[in-house]
């Protein structure tokens, strides 16, 4: 079984994502990132909303300039915290700005200038955000871990169980041995996660208004999923029938509209195969622990597609792989799109 480790808040994630959720409330994705969604996560989670669009309105005309370069250079929020992930956990926001100061990546250490010219007042307020806050998440933190550790489940093992496809497979067409430890880290934003993978960890970060054990699992399921489908993903088996997919006028507009910046289309694709996949992993495992199967809604476009389709063909790993089910699924879905 591998290690599993809950972490509350630290600056090597929060420093980044929480300035990166600032950014998507204020300039970029304020159709998604509204105080309406916000508000419907919890009282908590709606003043966050509102110190996000406090601490903006503070910037003077220079450093909001900054803020939106920042942002609208090449380099992904996700690179950044992939360059942020490899720190040790009580990190400071120095440490943070220093191996961006120092990163082998030109354009990253090029945006460290950017920070730094915000730094003056989004660092303050962040700092004094984070520590008004650090004792509650790792409480938090601490007590689903607990959880987590006596009912003693292995989340590999059970998407591995649930799928037919083992992480050693991406980890073998990838060249790297399949990191034995598991850690989860909290952020404050109610919407989206990341996955990362050094050497020695698998990693996921976690939306801040989850409070246990059943929340804190379907963001590693679906982060974690893209492990597994990236072992036929990538290949061209796959990629043909994708390409075909794009004549799918609602798969297309949404990816141009809204996931363009952060997918190319096959990236696009695997994802809304993967949070369907996800969601049935979710089912599957309240199935297991006797707990009640909530209504499923979309998430993107064809993500409750695919989950529908799993549970309508009884998808069972034993008798057939997710790879055949997933391309079964866009063989048929690029057909049906063709006949309308």
């Amino acid at each position: 079984m591998n290690k599993l480790e809950i972490k509350g808040l630290t600056h090597k994630i929060c420093f980044i994502d929480t300035l990166n959720e600032m950014y998507q409330v204020n300039i970029n994705h304020m159709d998604v990132f509204t105080r309406v969604e916000y508000a419907k996560c919890g009282e908590k989670t709606l003043k966050h909303y509102d110190w996000l669009k406090s601490v903006y309105s503070k910037f003077d005309d220079a450093e909001k300039k900054d803020f939106r370069d920042l942002f609208s250079q090449s380099v992904h929020t996700y690179q950044l915290l992939n360059t942020t992930v490899n720190l040790s956990d009580d990190a400071s926001v120095s440490d943070v700005r220093e191996i961006l100061r120092k990163s082998e990546v030109e354009e990253i250490r090029n945006i460290n200038g950017l920070l730094e010219n915000i730094s003056g007042t989004y660092s303050k307020a962040y700092s004094a955000y984070f520590d008004s806050f650090k004792s509650e998440f790792d409480e938090k933190a601490e007590k689903i871990l607990k959880t987590a550790t006596e009912n003693s489940f292995d989340i590999l093992s059970f998407m591995e169980d649930n799928s037919g496809i083992r992480f050693s497979e991406f980890a073998q067409i990838a060249g790297f041995t399949f990191p034995d430890t598991i850690k989860y880290y909290f952020t404050f934003r109610p919407i989206g996660a990341m996955g990362f993978q050094t050497q020695h960890e698998i990693i996921s970060t976690v939306q801040g208004n989850i409070n246990d054990l059943t929340g804190i699992i379907s963001t590693p399921f679906h982060e974690f999923s893209h492990f597994l489908f990236r072992t036929f993903t990538l290949f061209d088996d796959f990629k043909k029938i994708s390409s075909g997919l794009k004549d799918h006028k609602e798969l297309l507009d949404y990816w141009e509209t809204k996931s363009k910046n952060y997918y190319d289309w096959d990236g696009w694709v695997e994802e809304n195969l993967v949070e369907g996949y996800s969601k049935f992993l979710v089912r599957k495992y309240k199935e297991l622990c006797k707990l009640t199967v909530n209504n499923v809604y979309s998430s993107y476009v064809i993500d409750k597609m695919f989950y529908d389709h799993l549970i309508s063909r009884n998808f069972d790993s034993g008798k057939s792989t997710l790879k055949e089910a997933s391309l079964e699924f866009l063989t048929n879905l690029h057909y049906q799109n063709l006949l309308k």
